[in-house]
C-alpha cells in the first residue's frame, strides 16, 4: 500500500471470551502470538493496545490486578522498546 511508510497500528486488543466461555489463556496466547507476529513484521513501528475493560475484558489487568501474561512476555521481544504509560505522560 505504501511501501517504505511506517505502520502504527492504533488500536489492537483481546478478549478471553469466546464460543464455549472465558478462558485467560486463550487471551494471553492471542496477545503474545499477535505481538510476536507484529514484531517481525516489516515497516510496524508501533502498537498501542486498548486497555479498557468496555463491552467486554479487553484490559490487560485483571479484576485482581493480575497484569496478562501473554503481554509481558510479548513486550520482552528485542524487537520492541516498550514506553509505559507513565512514560508518556512524563514527555
Amino acid at each position: 500500500m505504501a511501501p517504505g511508510k511506517p505502520i502504527f497500528i492504533a488500536q489492537t486488543a483481546s478478549s478471553s471470551y469466546n464460543k464455549t466461555g472465558a478462558n485467560s489463556s486463550d487471551k494471553d496466547k492471542w496477545v503474545n502470538d499477535a505481538y510476536t507476529y507484529l514484531a517481525a513484521a516489516p515497516g510496524v513501528q508501533g502498537i498501542m493496545y486498548f486497555n479498557i475493560d468496555k463491552e467486554c475484558d479487553w484490559a490487560l489487568y485483571s479484576s485482581n490486578g493480575n497484569k496478562s501474561d501473554g503481554y509481558k512476555t510479548a513486550v520482552t521481544n528485542s524487537a520492541f522498546s516498550y514506553v509505559s504509560p507513565a512514560e508518556i505522560n512524563r514527555q
